[in-house]
């Protein structure tokens, strides 16, 4: 797993002396060792209540997909088609819709 600064990534256990449950989204500020710095943005469970930077081994986090996914692609594909968007439908085609 490769995780780097800016990356947005997923919790993949609970926290609860940080009041992160699993599931907590966030992205990374920092990344010293084994230790990521997170910026938490969405908790599953309820609204944030504190967004506080979170440090986290990184062995508890997944990092979350950047682009689309295929079905996604797929959609787009088609809609690019419906549309007669050429450039978009050879971008989406020739993998730099990523």
């Amino acid at each position: 797993m490769n995780i780097e600064v800016s990356d947005w990534v997923e919790t993949n256990l609970t926290f609860h002396s940080m009041d992160l449950p699993k599931g907590t989204i966030g992205f990374v500020l920092g990344i010293e060792g084994e230790s990521v710095s997170i910026q938490p943005t969405y908790n599953p469970k309820e609204k944030l209540k504190k967004r506080y930077i979170r440090t986290i081994n990184k062995v508890y986090l997944n990092p979350l997909p950047t682009g689309p996914t295929e079905e996604e692609r797929n959609f787009l594909v088609d809609w690019t088609l419906s549309e007669r968007d050429e450039q978009t439908f050879n971008d989406l085609v020739n993998g730099e819709g990523k």
